[in-house]
C-alpha cells in the first residue's frame, strides 16, 4: 500500500516506507523529495534533504531558523515557499536577490533596509515602510517620493536636497519643505500649490521671469494688450497669465490647454477650465482649492496617482482610482470598502497595502488570488477553500487547515497531501481512492489491513 500511496502511513502516524533512521537519510540523500513521504524527519535529515534541494523546505512542517537559512543560502527564492519566514532568513534572501522582498509578507525592517540598500524601487512593495528605511531610499533615489502615500517630511527633505522636481509629488508640503526646496532649487517654486508668504517673498518679480523664461517688456505690457494677443502670449509661455488682472475667460482657456498648471493663476476658476487643466496635466488638480467632480473623475481616470493631491476624495472618485490601476489603492489614506473591493478583484496581492481589510475584502482578494491568503491572518474555512480550489500549495500558508479544506485540496489533487502535516482521515481515504493501485488494494477483500489493525 505504501508504495502505491506513500501518504497512506500517516494514517496510522508511523513510518513504514522508510522505517529507520538509516533508511530515511538514504532516501532523501538519493532523491531529497522524499522527505514528503517521512513522518516527522528529525533535524539532521531535514537539512539533509534542505542542502541537496533547498525547496523541499516546502514539505517540512514549522522549519527552524537554521532550516529556512540554508535553503534561502543555497537558493533565494526558496523564501516563496516559507511561511512567516525568520528574519535572518529574509536578510540572506534579499542579499542574494532583492527581489526576494515581493515574497515576504511581512519584512522586517532589517529586510527592507537590506532591500533598499539594492534598489530603492524596492520601497514600493513594503506596505508600511518605516522612517529611516524611507530616508535611506529617498538618499538613493528621491524620484521614489512619487509613489509612496505617507512618506515622511524627514524622506521629503532628502529628495528635496536631490532634486527640486520632488516637489511635483508632495501634495501638501510644509512651510520648512518649500522654503528649503526654493532656496536649493528656485525652480520648485512652480511646483508648490499654496506657497508660504515667506516663500513667496523669496520669489521676486525678475526671478519669476528668469524660472519662466518671461519676456519682461511682455510681463510690463500684457495687461494693457487686447484679448487676442494676450491669447497669442499665453499660448506661447502660460506663465504670462499671472501678470493679466482678471483675465478673460478665453485667456485662462488657451492658456491652461497649452499647461494645465496655469491653472494656478485662475482664481475660482470655472469647471471647464478646470476639466481642460486636469486633461492637459492631471496633476493640475493639486492647484486647485475645491476642484469640481467632474475635473476630479477627469484627472484620476487620466492618472489615478493624483488621488492622492485630493484631500478628501469620495467614493467615486476612489473607485475610479482604482480602476485605472489596482495599485493606486496605496494613495488613498481611508479607502471606502467599495474602492478596497474594487483594488482586489483587480489584483488580490494589493490586499498587503489595506490597512484593516474586513472579511469580504480579504474574501474578494484570495479569490483574485491564492496567494493573498499570505496576508490574511487566521483565514475562515471559506478563504481556505477558495485558496485551496486554485492551487494547492496554498495548504503551506494556511496553519491548521480546516478538514473540509484538507479534503478539497486532496479533491482538487491527490498530492495536496505533500503539504498537509496532521490530515483527517477523510482527506487520507480520499488520497488513498484517488490513486488507482491503491483503491483496488482496498477493494479487494483478500489485502490485508494488519499494519492498521495494529495501531487501532
Amino acid at each position: 500500500m505504501t508504495k502505491a500511496a506513500p501518504h497512506a502511513q500517516k494514517l496510522v502516524g508511523k513510518n513504514i516506507l522508510y522505517k529507520t533512521r538509516e533508511e530515511q537519510l538514504k532516501a532523501v540523500k538519493e532523491r531529497p523529495a522524499e522527505i514528503r513521504f517521512i513522518i516527522n524527519p528529525d533535524r539532521e535529515i531535514s537539512l539533509e534533504a534542505i542542502r541537496l534541494e533547498p525547496n523541499t523546505i516546502i514539505f517540512i512542517p514549522n522549519p527552524d531558523e537554521e532550516m529556512q537559512i540554508e535553503a534561502v543560502k543555497r537558493n533565494c527564492f526558496a523564501i516563496q515557499f516559507i511561511h512567516n519566514p525568520c528574519k535572518a532568513a529574509q536578510v540572506e534572501a534579499i542579499k542574494q536577490n532583492a527581489s526576494t522582498i515581493t515574497y515576504i509578507a511581512h519584512p522586517d525592517k532589517s529586510a527592507q533596509l537590506e532591500a533598499i540598500r539594492s534598489n530603492a524601487s524596492f520601497i514600493y512593495h513594503i506596505p508600511n515602510p518605516d522612517k529611516e528605511v524611507q530616508l535611506k531610499a529617498a538618499r538613493k533615489e528621491w524620484g521614489i517620493v512619487r509613489g509612496l502615500k505617507r512618506e515622511s517630511e524627514e524622506m521629503q527633505l532628502e529628495a528635496i536636497k536631490q532634486s527640486g522636481y520632488t516637489m511635483r509629488h508632495i501634495p501638501a508640503p510644509s512651510k520648512e519643505i518649500q522654503i528649503e526646496a526654493v532656496k536649493r532649487h528656485p525652480f520648485s517654486f512652480m511646483f508648490i500649490p499654496n506657497p508660504d508668504e515667506e516663500v513667496l517673498r523669496m520669489v521676486n518679480k525678475k526671478t519669476m521671469e528668469e524660472l519662466c523664461g518671461l519676456n519682461s517688456e511682455i510681463v510690463d505690457r500684457i495687461k494693457t494688450m487686447s484679448k487676442d494677443t494676450q491669447i497669442y502670449e499665453v499660448t506661447r509661455n502660460c506663465h504670462y497669465l499671472q501678470y493679466i488682472p482678471d483675465p478673460d475667460k478665453d485667456v485662462q482657456m488657451a492658456a491652461v490647454c497649452c499647461n494645465g498648471y496655469a491653472i494656478k493663476y485662475v482664481k475660482n476658476p470655472p469647471k471647464d477650465i478646470q476639466l481642460a487643466a486636469v486633461r492637459q496635466a492631471p496633476d493640475a488638480i493639486k492647484f486647485i482649492a475645491n476642484p469640481d467632480k467632474e475635473a476630479q473623475m477627469a484627472a484620476v481616470r487620466e492618472n489615478g496617482e493624483v488621488i492622492k493631491f485630493l484631500p478628501d476624495p469620495d467614493e467615486d472618485i476612489q473607485v475610479a482610482a482604482v480602476r485605472q490601476s489596482s495599485l493606486n489603492i496605496i494613495f488613498i489614506a481611508n479607502p471606502c470598502k467599495k474602492a478596497q473591493i474594487e483594488a482586489v478583484k483587480q489584483n488580490g496581492l494589493v490586499l498587503k497595502f489595506i490597512p484593516n481589510p474586513s472579511r469580504e475584502v480579504q474574501l474578494e482578494a484570495v479569490k483574485q488570488s491564492w496567494k493573498a491568503i499570505k496576508f490574511v491572518h487566521n483565514p475562515d474555512k471559506e478563504m481556505q477553500l477558495e485558496a485551496v480550489r486554485q492551487d494547492e500549495i496554498s495548504l503551506r500558508f494556511i496553519d491548521n487547515p480546516d478538514a473540509e479544506t484538507q479534503l478539497e485540496a486532496v479533491k482538487q489533487d491527490y498530492n495536496a497531501m505533500d503539504y498537509i502535516h496532521s490530515p483527517s482521515k477523510e482527506a487520507i481515504m480520499h488520497y488513498l481512492l484517488s490513486i488507482p493501485q491503491a483503491a483496488q488494494l482496498l477493494q479487494d477483500p483478500s489485502y490485508d489491513l494488519k499494519w492498521e489493525k495494529e495501531n487501532e
